[in-house]
């Protein structure tokens, strides 16, 4: 197959990046996979590719097939991924989550890695310095020395500008933001450390951040390169009645409220923001897997969607177990695709959900956030609890908003009035203003550079 344009562009300002790190930041749709495979074949050298344990099984064997039919792979999960391992292969897909394991295999000297190019993809995976994830990344990056390392993300900076350090030093070794994370952070971040543990971007450091990283970023933005039908972003405001609002407003303030002779007791401000999101979603949990109802207005609310969206499948994000079990008392046993669904049957149902043939799909969004093509099977988007995260609104949405997408494409949002809702709905907009001014720069400087 051929590469687009844009995506040539892409090889090639990876080929003249020195030394051999690059951030390869497109949007999703555009063929960060094919890009990166692209690259990887130029180099003539094996590669570990790095991501979440779906993309590894259902993306990565697929696009290799499709842009690189001449490369072998292997992927590094499962039972006998010990064995895998030790073949001779030019790609190993390894899920984050096996690090660790991988770790161990070759400091036990169970097995043996040539010196390999690096491809993380979804590298806001390892956003957090000091997660598991990127401490063995680091203990393994002798394996990368003067090979080609690429990050692909969407949004590397979900969470504000202080995710970029772990993913730019994993390409450059802190050339550019420093060897030390806590140095970084004291640089361009007033950090205010607990109790509050408030991050806030100093004055200028979103500029000096830029101009740190802009010589080895590629930016790309979906609307420049490809013609996606439009999509809007439909809030649709609920309201607790005055009795349950009286409920909600006094757990807020006293971290304790009776449900039907049942104390909800809550003992800090983590755990409260938490019990209150229960709350809106219709019940709360009282011990374990146990909860009490409170109401069932956004159960409402999803089924008038369902009923005025002419018939058009639906794809709502949920968040808790209680909200899928009242979900399917009242709906008849909707399918859904979580944490535990099995690889074959997350297959099965994205297959008939690209048919057309399921209606509602339900679906927690770290399960379908990343890697995944669901354009084909609806344009319709619920949230029937926000994330507190960019980074799966993003994907999440984009599964449906991507290249092959026919109509336009509805993202609802169910928001209840003066509660935690609302600020979890602000905060997104927060955070996705910060990271879009810095892509934007990012993008003009690509193209600046490739002139």
């Amino acid at each position: 197959m051929k590469l687009h344009d844009y995506q040539v562009r892409a090889v090639n300002f990876i080929q003249h990046v020195k030394p051999t790190g690059t951030m390869v930041a497109m949007d999703l749709g555009l063929g960060k996979t094919a890009v990166a495979l692209s690259a990887l074949s130029l180099k003539n050298t094996p590669a570990l590719v790095v991501a979440p344990v779906q993309v590894c099984w259902m993306v990565w064997p697929q696009e290799i097939k499709k842009w690189t039919p001449n490369l072998s792979w292997t992927v590094l999960h499962g039972p006998d991924k010990a064995k895998k391992v030790k073949l001779k292969r030019d790609i190993y897909i390894c899920p984050y989550s096996s690090l660790a394991w991988l770790y161990r295999q070759l400091a036990e000297k169970k097995c043996k890695l040539p010196p390999l190019s690096l491809v993380l993809d979804e590298s806001s995976y390892i956003k957090n310095a000091s997660t598991q994830r990127f401490k063995m990344l680091k203990k393994l990056n002798i394996l990368f020395h003067n090979r080609l390392k690429l990050c692909l993300s969407a949004s590397p900076a979900p969470n504000g500008l202080e995710n970029l350090w772990s993913q730019y030093y994993m390409l450059d070794s802190g050339k550019r933001l420093g060897k030390y994370f806590n140095r970084y952070r004291d640089k361009y971040f007033m950090y205010t450390g607990p109790p509050v543990y408030k991050t806030i971007l100093l004055k200028g450091g979103q500029q000096k951040i830029f101009n740190k990283v802009k010589d080895i970023t590629f930016r790309l933005d979906n609307k420049d390169y490809i013609q996606l039908p439009p999509i809007k972003y439909n809030k649709i405001s609920l309201r607790l009645p005055k009795n349950l609002k009286a409920k909600y407003d006094e757990l807020e303030k006293n971290f304790f409220i009776e449900l039907n002779e049942t104390d909800v007791e809550v003992f800090n401000a983590a755990a409260l923001s938490m019990k209150l999101r229960q709350f809106l979603q219709g019940a709360v949990y009282t011990d374990g897997e146990n909860f009490e109802k409170v109401h069932t207005i956004k159960l409402a609310a999803l089924k008038q969607l369902l009923e005025t969206n002419a018939g058009q499948p639906i794809l709502a994000a949920i968040n808790f177990k209680f909200e899928y079990k009242m979900i399917r008392k009242r709906f008849g046993n909707p399918p859904i695709i979580y944490g535990r669904t099995p690889s074959d049957e997350k297959r099965r149902l994205i297959d008939r959900w690209n048919r057309g043939s399921i209606p509602l799909l339900l679906c927690h969004p770290l399960s379908v956030s990343h890697g995944l093509n669901l354009q084909s099977g609806g344009r319709t988007v619920v949230w029937q609890s926000l994330p507190w995260s960019l980074d799966q609104w993003h994907q999440l949405n984009g599964r449906l908003h991507r290249q092959g997408q026919k109509h336009a494409v509805i993202v609802n949002s169910l928001v209840f009035e003066n509660t935690v809702d609302e600020v979890v709905e602000k905060v997104l907009g927060k955070k996705d203003l910060t990271q879009r001014t810095l892509l934007n720069a990012l993008r003009e400087y690509s193209r600046r550079k490739l002139v």
